[in-house]
């Protein structure tokens, strides 16, 4: 169900999110296709920061985060953690993205090919996991522009279990059992 974050009384024990960030390089020629100006309205750190006022009114005392990232936005994404009100505690999960054939792609990058995205986790209080056997790496295809793998909410509900009242941030379409907020839904 579709949700507007700046004016709700709903409450989550997990945020799932997947920002808008802006790179540097994101304007520039090099970028190509692969820039996220040309497939989507990008963020700031600030921006993103920004969100937290209101991130703050629908976290239940003890939430968890679970925010993507690229290798370059790392030192970013920490900030946005703690303008969120959430502690950094892990990597939740890491998706090494594949080709048709299960291989790893060959992505863009300054020093190396870059061919996998972070899912971090941060807390607020304490969730206790109901399961401990999920597994932190994820190889899958990459489907679209940004488009992450399903596979990483199945595991989220497994952990913390399907019954969590849970949201996705900035989703790009509506996912059973999850509420969510963003341009593209």
């Amino acid at each position: 169900m579709k949700v507007n974050i700046y004016n709700t009384d709903k409450k989550y024990d997990i945020i799932y999110a997947d920002p808008p960030w802006a790179y540097l390089w994101g304007k520039g020629k090099n970028g190509g296709n692969f820039c996220p100006e040309k497939h989507y309205q990008t963020m700031s750190t600030e921006e993103i920061c920004e969100l937290g006022k209101y991130i703050k009114t629908i976290r239940e005392k003890n939430c968890a985060l679970f925010i993507w990232t690229t290798m370059p936005c790392l030192p970013e994404v920490f900030k946005v953690i703690e303008a969120w009100g959430f502690k950094y505690k892990t990597c939740a999960f890491t998706w090494v993205k594949t080709k048709k054939d299960g291989q790893p792609l060959a992505g863009m990058g300054s020093y190396t090919k870059s061919n996998a995205e972070l899912c971090l986790l941060a807390m607020r209080g304490h969730i206790k996991s109901v399961d401990k056997t999920v597994r932190q790496v994820v190889m899958e295809q990459r489907r679209g522009h940004s488009v992450k793998p399903d596979e990483v909410m199945r595991r989220i509900e497994k952990i913390f279990g399907e019954d969590t009242k849970k949201i996705e941030l900035f989703a790009r379409r509506e996912a059973e059992g999850w509420d969510c907020w963003g341009n593209e839904v």
